[in-house]
Formats: C-alpha cells, structure tokens, sequence
C-alpha cells in the first residue's frame, strides 16, 4: 500500500487522462487533492465564453486499487464534455471561478491562493 492517499491518485489518474485528450479547446490550469474523497480541477475552454470553470468530484473511500484510476479518467471525460444544460447551475466564486455542482456555497480554494484574492 502507498503513502498516496485516494485523491491524490484520483488527481494522477485524472491528469493521465486528460492528456491523452487531444482537445486544444480545453486548457487545464490546476488540479488537486481536495480532501481525502475529493479532488478539483480549474479549467478553461477556448473560445470561453464561460471563463475559469471549476469542478469539485467527492468519491467513496475505494476498496479496490485501480478504482481512482477509473475514477479519474471518468472525471477527465467529464470535463472534455461541453457543459450544456449543466451551464445554468453554475456559481462564481471570490477568486472569478465559476464552479459547477456547488450547492452549499463553500467553494473550493485552489492551492496556494484564498478567496480574498
């Protein structure tokens, strides 16, 4: 067993992932472990007419080894896909992020930045 916890293995699958996509209208800024069983990704598709887009995954604590690596190349597909009608649930956070699926209006804080910026 290793000392990577879940969702840093998530994000790791996650950026696997991502890469094999050959979308030059998607651009990755950032991505992290959020908690143990969440991860988030900062984003940007061109031409944007949304801006920085932000995604927040929680997943289960996983019982099977290679569960985050699906994990993450289904988050990876997640976001290469168009928003659509997942457009209009969208919030804007402090930093100017617009975050999808944030119900409870605690936004995520990138690394190394906090709200007030």
């Amino acid at each position: 067993m290793t000392n990577q916890s879940e969702a840093d293995r998530v994000v790791a699958a996650f950026r696997k992932a991502i890469a094999q996509f050959t979308d030059p209208t998607i651009t990755i800024h950032e991505a992290w472990a959020d908690t143990p069983q969440s991860a988030c990704v900062i984003y940007e598709r061109s031409p944007s007419i949304d801006g920085l887009l932000g995604r927040r995954i929680t997943f289960p604590p996983h019982a099977v080894t290679d569960d985050p690596g699906s994990t993450g190349a289904d988050w990876a597909q997640n976001v290469i896909e168009p928003l659509g009608s997942l457009a209009s649930s969208l919030q804007k956070d402090a930093l100017g992020i617009s975050w999808l699926g944030i119900r409870d209006g605690q936004f995520p804080v990138p690394p190394g930045r906090n709200q007030s910026q």
